[in-house]
């Protein structure tokens, strides 16, 4: 059974996320759930650990599932994330979120750089 989206106005979406430190089975168990979180979600191309409650810094993501599916690298899965590096504005499009159902804007998307830990 997938785990639900908590949505707004739950508070816990609102709180600064903690480092991993544990990188034991746990962690490979909540990419897995976060995985098939954003895959049961509508239009789901990504989605973090607070969206399923847990107040850790993780993200995992996959573009080739957008409606519009653009140059990318497949499947993410980003423990501790932090963003190093942003340049350059593509043309504006949709955005949604999970945690923010009937809700879609636009924005601009640029290109980010991320320290990554490979194994």
């Amino acid at each position: 059974m997938v785990r639900p989206v908590i949505t707004l106005p739950d508070e816990r979406l609102r709180m600064q996320s903690e480092r991993v430190t544990d990188f034991g089975p746990s962690l490979a168990d909540l990419l897995t759930e976060l995985e098939c979180a954003m895959r049961a979600g509508p239009g789901g191309v990504g989605i973090a650990a607070p969206q399923l409650g847990e107040n850790r810094r993780i993200v995992v993501t996959d573009c080739r599932l957008a409606r519009h599916p653009c140059r990318n690298h497949g499947l993410l899965r980003l423990v501790n994330p932090e963003i190093t590096a942003c340049h350059g504005d593509r043309p504006l499009g949709r955005e949604g979120c999970l945690s923010v159902p009937d809700w879609v804007g636009l924005g601009t998307q640029g290109q980010v750089r991320l320290p990554a830990l490979s194994g």
